[in-house]
C-alpha cells in the first residue's frame, strides 16, 4: 500500500492538535491532586534509565520504583510502562481485589546496533556467530572471525562490548547472546535459569573484547583495532556517528527504522505501556498517558530517541493517541 507522506504528516499533525487542545481542557477543568498522580503510575526498574526522559510525573514516580505491585490504595495503578506486559498471574490478583481490565499499547523499541569500521569486509553476523566469538574465558575463543564461518572475513576478532550492567548490556544479553548461546544443546542442559544466563554472559577476556567506559570514543577505537573490529551502540548513538561507522546486519536484518518498529532487526525489544482499567486516577490519569504519547516523548526528535528508543511508524503514533483518547470514557 503506499501511503501519502503529506497526508499522514497533516494527519500526524491533527492527532496532535486534538491532544493538545483535549489536554489543556484537561488540565484546567479537572485539576488532580497530587497525591492521586503520585500513586498512579508505575516504571519497570529495568527501564528506570528511562526516568530522566519521561514527563515529570513519571520521573516522580520512577524514584520509587519498586517489583510490580498493582494493588495499592484505592485501587489498582493506572498505568505503568514495562518491557513486558505484566504477568496474568499478577493482573489477576489484582483484577480480583478490584474488577479491572488491561490495555496494553507499544510506545517504542530499544535497540542496539552493532557497527565496524569503513575498512572492514562485510560482515555478517547473527546471535550464534557473535556469541561464538565472545566466549572462550582467559584462554580466548578463535582468533579471526573465519574460524567462526568460513564464510565470514579472515580479520582478527575484536569486539567493543557495552559496559556490564548497563541497559544496552542488558538489551545486547536478553535479544542477541542468550539466543546465540541456547543454540548449544550443552547449555540448554542446564537447568537452573540463573546458572544459564551466567554462562551466556560470561565473555573472554584474552584481550579480543574491551568494555565500554564513559568518554570512549568508538570510531578511534574502531580504527585503532583495524578491520573487523566491531562495537555496540545505542540507535542514537549509530545516528550520530553517521558516516564514520558501517551497520553489521544480524540475521541478514540490517537496523533500519522500518526493521527496528516491525520486531525484523534483532537486537530490540517493544517498550509497553499497559493501562488498568477503570482505574481510581480518571482522567488525571488520561492527562499523563497523553502527555508521555506526545511527539515531545516518543516523536523522532522526542525525549525518548535521545535514549535510543526507536520511534513507532507515525501513523502508529497516531494511532496510539486515539486509542488513548478513545480509552478516556472506561478511565
Amino acid at each position: 500500500m503506499v501511503v501519502d507522506a503529506t497526508r499522514w504528516g497533516c494527519a500526524v499533525r491533527r492527532a496532535g492538535l486534538a491532544a493538545s487542545v483535549l489536554l489543556g481542557f484537561l488540565v484546567a477543568a479537572h485539576p488532580a491532586p497530587a497525591d492521586a498522580e503520585a500513586a498512579a503510575r508505575f516504571l519497570d526498574p529495568s527501564l528506570a534509565w528511562l526516568a530522566p526522559a519521561l514527563p515529570e510525573s513519571w520521573r516522580l514516580a520512577a524514584a520509587d520504583a519498586v517489583p510490580p505491585v498493582l494493588c495499592a490504595g484505592r485501587g489498582p495503578l493506572s498505568g505503568w510502562l514495562a518491557l513486558a506486559p505484566v504477568p496474568p498471574p499478577e493482573f489477576a490478583g489484582c483484577a480480583r481485589l478490584r474488577p479491572m481490565r488491561q490495555a496494553t499499547l507499544a510506545v517504542g523499541r530499544q535497540a542496539g546496533v552493532v557497527v565496524t569500521g569503513r575498512g572492514t569486509p562485510e560482515l555478517r553476523l547473527d546471535s550464534a556467530r557473535l556469541h561464538q566469538a565472545l566466549e572462550g574465558g582467559a584462554e580466548g575463543g578463535p582468533r579471526s572471525w573465519r574460524d567462526i564461518d568460513s564464510r565470514l572475513p579472515d580479520t582478527p576478532i575484536a569486539v567493543l562490548l557495552p559496559d556490564a550492567g548497563s541497559p544496552l548490556w542488558r538489551l545486547l544479553s536478553a535479544t542477541v547472546l542468550q539466543a546465540g548461546c541456547l543454540s548449544q544443546p550443552a547449555i540448554r542442559r542446564i537447568f537452573d535459569a540463573g546458572e544459564r544466563r551466567a554462562r551466556c554472559e560470561a565473555v573472554r577476556t584474552d584481550g579480543a573484547v574491551d568494555r565500554r567506559q564513559d568518554g570512549t570514543d568508538v570510531t578511534g577505537w574502531l580504527a585503532a583495532r583495524g578491520a573487523g573490529a566491531v562495537a555496540v551502540v545505542t540507535f542514537a548513538e549509530f545516528l550520530a556517528l553517521g558516516d564514520g561507522v558501517v551497520p553489521v546486519a544480524l540475521g541478514d536484518v540490517l537496523p533500519t527504522a522500518a526493521a527496528i518498529t516491525a520486531d525484523r532487526y534483532p537486537m530490540s525489544r517493544t517498550i509497553h505501556l499497559s493501562v488498568g482499567l477503570p482505574n481510581p486516577a480518571g482522567v488525571a490519569m488520561l492527562r499523563q498517558f497523553l502527555r508521555l504519547a506526545g511527539e515531545e516523548t516518543i516523536g523522532p526528535a522526542g525525549s525518548l530517541a535521545a535514549l535510543g528508543i526507536v520511534p513507532l511508524s507515525a501513523p502508529a503514533r497516531v494511532e496510539l493517541r486515539q486509542t488513548l483518547l478513545s480509552l478516556g470514557g472506561a478511565l
